[in-house]
């Protein structure tokens, strides 16, 4: 873990989101934002985990 001073900031909208994250983004915006890989399975279950 980076230490404060190097440490990237998000600001939190209240009922918008965190940072580059928004509420209602799909699972693959949320891997372009944070700059991943997209999630390439989901697994069963009632919120439909990736």
């Amino acid at each position: 873990m980076a230490a404060d001073g190097e440490r990237e900031r998000w600001e939190w909208a209240p009922e918008v989101g965190v940072g580059p994250l928004r509420f209602g983004m799909s699972s693959a915006d949320v891997a372009v934002a944070l700059g991943v890989s997209a999630p390439q399975e989901q697994v069963g279950g009632p919120y439909e985990q990736e």
